[in-house]
């Protein structure tokens, strides 16, 4: 049996100004300036007047503010309207409100912290045709005239 997460709330008040690594439990709110790497076991929530130049990981993350980094949400991440991020994100679950901006790159990824991998597609050759001609019986593309219009179909 696992332990719950824990149920205090920490408060970064808008003058805090904090260069380096933390590590925090639990849920946080950030309205100061940051840099560096931040790290959470529960709810990170950045505030509106929050400006972060860091990398920011936990389960759950809330975006209001700035910022510039990475942000790894392993279950969910949302990017409010006041929010203004720029770098890569990626989370299970993504919702970007109306008016947030965002410039980057985004990954969906299962809770496990996986990225989904795109299905690669069965390469087959294209079937050439001239027009009017039905592909099954269409003459290879070297056997028609210079001239003569051609029409690619790919299944």
């Amino acid at each position: 049996m696992s332990e719950p997460l824990s149920t205090e709330r920490t408060f970064f008040s808008a003058g805090t100004k904090i260069e380096g690594t933390l590590e925090l439990d639990g849920e946080v709110k950030l309205e100061g300036t940051i840099k560096g790497k931040v790290s959470g076991t529960g709810v990170i929530i950045i505030g509106e007047h929050a400006n972060l130049q860091a990398d920011v990981f936990a389960p759950s993350i809330l975006v209001h503010g700035i910022v510039r980094g990475e942000i790894h949400a392993s279950d969910r991440l949302e990017l409010h309207r006041t929010a203004r991020v720029k770098g890569m994100i990626q989370a299970a679950r993504i919702r970007i409100d109306e008016g947030a901006a965002f410039e980057g790159e985004c990954r969906m990824g299962s809770k496990d912290g996986s990225t989904r991998e795109p299905k690669t597609e069965e390469k087959r050759p294209a079937a050439v045709s001239t027009l009017g001609t039905p592909p099954s019986t269409a003459a290879p593309a070297a056997a028609s005239g210079p001239g003569a219009p051609k029409t690619l179909l790919q299944s």
